[in-house]
């Protein structure tokens, strides 16, 4: 029983471990406490008509190797209304911990808005610009409480504070 147990523990630390970004990719991450925006900006940075995605096989490749480093998009993040691992327990390793609810796209600018799971299930935003085909810069990265359904109610909660860094 202690090798089997073992064994998951091991597996499970090197499934953790794959998440990880590739140490070439970090520096182009920023930590969800750090910012590249003023408050102002943060709160106008939806403006304007963005479009709606809801695949991520619509994300442009550098925003998928800052949300998943070296792993598969599809083993890192889910479509909405699919399968993932939405608490600490995992079950399967083949299952995201993350399930994208929508994203959004205005000329160089990205806003992705996905479920992670984990001791809790958390809301994550995160702010891109993106330039050419493998430049981003991530403006912004934080947590909003309670789910949001659309994009009229992002903006309240990131002009309201209740999204936060």
């Amino acid at each position: 029983m202690k090798s089997r147990l073992r064994a998951i523990t091991i597996a499970t630390l090197i499934f953790a471990a794959t998440l990880l970004p590739p140490a070439s990719s970090r520096a182009l991450s920023l930590h969800p406490g750090d910012t590249q925006m003023s408050e102002a900006d943060r709160k106008h940075f939806l403006d304007g008509e963005f479009r709606i995605i809801k695949d991520t096989k619509e994300f442009p490749a550098p925003i998928v190797k800052i949300l998943c480093g070296t792993v598969e998009l599809r083993s890192c993040m889910a479509n909405p209304g699919e399968r993932f691992n939405a608490t600490d327990v995992i079950g399967d390793l083949r299952i995201p911990r993350r399930r994208l609810l929508f994203a959004g796209v205005l000329g160089d600018k990205y806003f992705v808005y996905y479920e992670q799971g984990g001791i809790a299930l958390f809301h994550q935003i995160s702010f891109f610009t993106v330039s050419g085909t493998d430049s981003v810069t991530t403006l912004w990265r934080g947590h909003c409480y309670g789910p949001i359904v659309n994009i009229e109610q992002l903006r309240q909660r990131v002009t309201s504070d209740a999204c936060l860094k």
